[in-house]
């Protein structure tokens, strides 16, 4: 019944001032190496934003930012990101590093080393679009994130499909069991809110 975070999303308006989604133009900035200084340029446009907020007192809540898999490869990425937050002076909590759920499987030893060097450095690690790709017991078993969103596509026959919700209900469980915080995206209707109010899910992010 509060807003306690917010994410950070990109979009991309041409010359002639269509906007366009990432869906649209993420593959083509991770194939040619972009993506990168795409990734840091937001982040410095959040950090931005918070230290405008900051500085005239008004309320700040954390921000996640989409973080591409590419930087996984990058054994300096962790500190690129700490000097963007020491040159606006904000502190790590309140910026939360955001990967797919496909990036830990595709690099499980680079992953753990990351979520290691981001937990010693004072950032929250989020699991984006759990659901979506091969979600393993094993994994959240094993991978020390702290926050896991899962996807819309639960909620997109929400009112038809019962087995999405006993889907739901069990992810819920097993979440809060491993002491994870709880997002579930693509929330719109009193309905969800209530189900999964009921279940101890911590947050709901979309239109609702």
């Amino acid at each position: 019944d509060k807003i306690i975070s917010c994410e950070a999303l990109v979009r991309w308006q041409s010359a002639a001032g269509e906007i366009v989604l990432p869906g649209n133009f993420i593959n083509l900035f991770e194939a040619n190496g972009l993506i990168t200084a795409l990734d840091f340029y937001v982040t410095g446009r959040v950090c931005g934003m918070l230290r405008r907020n900051l500085d005239i007192g008004a309320p700040v809540v954390p921000v996640a930012v989409n973080f591409s898999r590419v930087h996984m490869m990058d054994n300096n990425f962790v500190r690129h990101l700490t000097e963007i937050l020491n040159r606006y002076k904000i502190e790590p909590r309140l910026l939360e590093v955001e990967l797919t759920e496909t990036a830990f499987f595709e690099n499980r030893e680079e992953i753990l080393q990351l979520v290691k060097q981001l937990h010693d450095a004072g950032f929250t690690v989020v699991m984006d679009d759990f659901g979506t790709g091969y979600s393993s017991l094993n994994f959240l078993k094993n991978i020390p994130i702290d926050v896991i969103k899962i996807d819309k596509l639960f909620f997109d026959s929400f009112a038809t499909d019962g087995r999405a919700r006993l889907l739901l209900s069990d992810i819920i469980f097993i979440a809060k069991h491993l002491h994870l915080q709880i997002v579930a995206e693509g929330v719109e209707s009193g309905d969800e809110v209530e189900f999964l109010r009921q279940r101890g899910c911590d947050m709901v992010q979309c239109y609702y």
